[in-house]
């Protein structure tokens, strides 16, 4: 009996110790639930986060045993997930609003800081807030404007370093053009491309290296000019007294004092000039002692114009007279031998004027074919049938033309059609100030390429290489047209919109193009850029010419020949 009592002692403690441990967690979940139920409703950022955080540590305290009893942990991670939402979107909305803030992007230490204030914030984000910040984009772009900013702004400070250098001398140009040189070597490969003047900077160091390695030829410079002022006065004397004595040797003597002048040229060192000033000292020198030779009364009269002695002038004279006798024999028959040299060099200028009338007759422009002549100030009268004519060699440009009509009639009833037919510069005078702008640009980018020429006619400019047409451009309408040496199909499909021409005048440069925006303008380059490579040609300074075509009215242009005045008959 007092066994079985025991033992019933020993349940009844076990059931009271779990009944007491069951307790104990219950206790321990209810906890948890009273801090959960503490978490305001609704849950707002950022004075949540404390509740939200003491319930969720609470409950991370628990045994697995007490997790389960606990009877709001649905609630709490309801929370959890609300707070986040509205974390999210808290920071992506200040992101959002640091991107807002960089404005327009200039070249200032304020808008730099803007931009990597924006760029750090929105790469602290987490993938969720970064997929809430709608405006993300503007970063990168903006960061590129601030780059190409800087990059103009380091090109230009390079670009006014080298224009500074200016004409090259020796020493004082050594300084400008290293500060030139450091800050060129210093900029990014794309500020460097924006450096327009760099062939400047080159051609100065150059230079500057052959006026330094020349500095040695100073001295014998100094002593041939000396040389050559003497010998040019001498010369200078004898040439005159011959000619006042002697006229029928007038052309003669004149030739032989101008061959010393045939060497002056272009130099580009030192050891050039010495060796240019000492052929033309020596020739000068030979000069004077050819006309000594051949007249020797004018050494006679240079050393009596020194030694002013009366008794050798007097002989001189008598002297001069001997002379005189002796030369006159010499003197006719060198006449019959300038006679014959006259004669073949008459014979040499006919012919190449003949040549020079071949080579114009050859380069006549083209569009002399719809010149009209004027007669006793009246317009020509043109029939229908040549109008027909007319057009169907230009069908292709004949409804863009911008030409103006006018309908009259005569004291004799009869009815004319006044046309007035405008050339290419009378179109692109009075053309806009942007279509003006796009010619100038396109002009300079294709001759910018080396061997390229350029040639204005009545309907288009035109730029060869050698023989071979390149490039047209023409006006259609008031339309700035530009015509390639490109297969149209090659173009076909890509972002460049050319339509064949199948003008004959435009045979070798069918593939128009027309420029209508800046957009078209750039892609014009390209397409030059092309032509350029199918013709081997390269590129080499870039050209930055001026073309002014202030605008002008139409009978301004009529008066200049620009715009023709056709009369035709109805």
């Amino acid at each position: 009996m007092a066994e079985n009592k025991a033992i019933i002692d020993g349940i009844v403690d076990a059931l009271e110790d779990d009944l007491g441990a069951q307790r104990d967690k219950e206790a321990a979940a209810a906890d948890v639930d009273a801090l959960i139920d503490a978490i305001p409703d609704p849950v707002t950022y950022p004075d949540s986060k404390g509740a939200i955080d003491a319930a969720r540590n609470a409950y991370n305290g628990l045994t697995d045993d007490q997790k389960a009893l606990v009877k709001d942990l649905n609630d709490l991670t309801a929370a959890e997930a609300d707070y986040k939402e509205l974390e999210d979107a808290a920071k992506a909305n200040a992101v959002k609003d640091l991107i807002d803030s960089i404005g327009n992007v200039e070249y200032t230490v304020e808008s730099k800081a803007k931009i990597e204030a924006a760029m750090e914030a929105f790469n602290a984000l987490t993938d969720d807030q970064k997929a809430l910040v709608e405006n993300h984009t503007e970063i990168p772009f903006a960061e590129t404007t601030y780059t190409d900013l800087e990059n103009q702004h380091k090109a230009y400070e390079v670009r006014t370093l080298i224009g500074a250098i200016g004409k090259v001398s020796y020493p004082d140009s050594k300084e400008p053009i290293e500060v030139a040189r450091v800050a060129y070597d210093k900029l990014s490969v794309p500020q460097k491309a924006l450096v327009d003047n760099y062939d400047v900077l080159t051609a100065a160091e150059e230079n500057y290296a052959k006026l330094e390695s020349g500095k040695g030829f100073v001295p014998w410079i100094i002593i041939l000019c000396v040389l050559l002022v003497i010998g040019l006065l001498i010369l200078a004397y004898l040439v005159y007294r011959i000619m006042r004595d002697k006229k029928n040797d007038a052309t003669k003597v004149a030739s032989i004092a101008l061959v010393p002048l045939l060497l002056v040229a272009s130099y580009t060192g030192a050891l050039a000039i010495v060796c240019i000033l000492a052929v033309l000292t020596v020739l000068v020198f030979a000069a004077d002692v050819f006309l000594a030779v051949k007249y020797p009364k004018t050494v006679k009269s240079l050393l009596n114009f020194f030694k002013k002695d009366k008794a050798e002038v007097k002989n001189d004279s008598a002297l001069e007279d001997v002379c005189d006798l002796e030369e006159k024999a010499a003197t006719e028959k060198e006449t019959a031998v300038e006679k014959e040299f006259v004669q073949d060099r008459e014979c040499e200028q006919v012919s190449a004027e003949e040549d020079l009338i071949q080579d114009a007759e050859c380069d006549e422009d083209e569009s002399k074919k719809v010149a009209v002549s004027e007669q006793d100030d009246e317009t020509d009268i043109i029939s229908l049938a040549q109008e027909g004519s007319d057009e169907e060699e230009s069908d292709d440009e004949a409804s863009d033309e911008d030409e103006e009509e006018l309908m009259v009639v005569n004291e004799n009833g009869t009815t004319f059609k006044i046309r007035f037919a405008k050339s290419f510069t009378a179109k692109l005078i009075q053309a806009s100030d942007e279509t003006k702008a796009y010619y100038q640009a396109l002009k300079n980018e294709m001759l910018s390429y080396k061997g390229i020429s350029n040639r204005v006619s009545w309907h288009y400019d035109s730029f060869n290489s050698g023989r071979k047409q390149v490039i047209k451009m023409s006006m259609r309408g008031k339309t700035l047209c530009l015509y390639f040496a490109l297969d149209v199909k090659d173009l076909k499909g890509s972002k460049y919109k050319v339509e064949l021409c199948g003008s004959a005048k435009y045979a070798a440069v069918p593939c128009m193009y027309r420029i209508r925006n800046d957009r078209r303008a750039n892609y014009a380059k390209d397409l030059i850029a092309m032509t350029a490579e199918k013709f081997g040609l390269t590129k080499g300074k870039a050209e930055n010419e001026e073309y002014s075509f202030p605008y002008e009215e139409r009978d301004a242009l009529i008066e200049r020949g620009l715009i023709k005045k056709l009369k035709i008959k109805m």
